[in-house]
């Protein structure tokens, strides 16, 4: 029985008309085995797939017509496609009972050219995990195999892409060209819809812009005009002519502009800006940044903190000089300019005199009453 069983499988699975063996040629030889203990298999099925594509399947009893187990395991005879040797092939085993998927195993081996290479399964419980590349039971699809289904066979939008995500049908990539309207899966345009985009917003200097039946841009119907050289109608550039611009036209404080292909200003390869903390062109500071400046190079006092605006401007109000005559910054009093203070207008005084200290330039109230 088990001799018939085989040979049944080999047919069905091979289209072979007898069980003769057959010419030797590439293939792989699986060896099947079974769970033990209570986990009842009475069928298994072997696929193949290179890169997600399907291309032999074989199934089979592995039980007597008593239900009594043929064997622990099971060899089954996998042909090759020539053009699939010496590519990884993947071999995924589903194991039923009653028809009822019950367990899994999975292996991959690689081909060689003229002879039966030999693979071992084994199998497991539990359903096939999803990633597998193999669409089982409640999946959609696994990994790149789609199981055959398209924009056009899933959805009313015919064209674009379905993707595989989780084993579940991904159709945001699907959508109907020739309806008239832009669709953000893929569509640039759609009939004589084209977003409001021009020849010009497209670095031409003339021309219509058309859509083709594939929804994308047509151009040829513009006029080239950027490339020449020469700025003209809505160019910004034109190669290397700017137009005398440079980064600090765009509020940065380094690098260079470019010119792209649509006669655009290109500010990539530019960088600095007030506020980066970096002193760069045009700028008196940057944070904290004040270059080799000083209270004296930059206001010619001796002491004090130097200060920067958002504007990326010298603020030298904290600078001063203790001992010029000036009140300046911190300073309450210099000699003897008291800035028009005497001990009455001190809190907690009414009389006597005020003094400036000549180091600090700070009130001194020693002979204030």
């Amino acid at each position: 029985m088990r001799l018939m069983r085989m040979c049944l499988a080999l047919l069905l699975g091979l289209g072979l008309t007898s069980c003769e063996p057959p010419e030797p040629e590439s293939g792989v030889l699986v060896n099947v085995l079974l769970p033990s203990g209570d986990l009842r298999v009475d069928e298994i099925e072997i696929q193949g797939y290179p890169d997600g594509r399907l291309f032999d399947v074989k199934s089979t009893h592995l039980f007597s017509e008593d239900g009594e187990p043929l064997a622990q395991s099971f060899n089954l005879l996998l042909w090759i496609p020539p053009d699939w040797i010496g590519r990884t092939v993947w071999l995924n085993v589903r194991g039923f009972d009653n028809g009822v998927a019950t367990s899994h195993g999975q292996t991959s081996v690689v081909p060689v050219d003229g002879r039966i290479v030999e693979s071992t399964i084994v199998i497991v419980e539990g359903e096939a995990p999803c990633g597998n590349g193999v669409v089982d039971a409640g999946e959609q699809c696994d990994a790149t195999e789609l199981a055959g289904q398209t924009c056009g066979n899933v959805t009313d939008l015919p064209n674009g892409l379905v993707i595989c995500d989780q084993c579940v049908l991904d159709t945001s990539g699907c959508h109907d060209c020739g309806n008239g309207i832009i669709e953000p899966q893929g569509e640039a345009c759609d009939g004589e819809d084209l977003g409001g985009l021009t020849c010009g917003d497209l670095g031409f200097v003339t021309g219509d812009v058309g859509c083709t039946a594939t929804c994308e841009l047509e151009l040829s119907g513009c006029e080239q005009g950027c490339g020449n050289g020469i700025i003209e109608d809505v160019e910004a550039c034109d190669g290397t002519n700017l137009d005398g611009q440079g980064c600090a036209d765009f509020d940065f404080g380094r690098g260079y502009l470019i010119c792209d292909a649509y006669c655009r200003v290109d500010t990539t390869n530019c960088a600095g800006f007030c506020g980066d903390d970096l002193l760069d062109p045009g700028e008196s500071c940057d944070g904290s940044d004040f270059g080799e400046q000083t209270c004296l190079s930059a206001a010619g006092r001796e002491s004090g903190p130097l200060g920067c605006t958002v504007g990326c401007h010298l603020d030298v109000s904290g600078c001063f000089t203790c001992g010029d005559g000036a009140v300046e910054g911190p300073e309450q009093c210099d000699g003897f300019n008291l800035g028009g203070a005497d001990c009455s207008s001190l809190p907690g005084f009414s009389s006597g005199l005020l003094a400036c200290d000549s180091t600090t330039c700070q009130f001194d109230v020693s002979a204030c009453q």
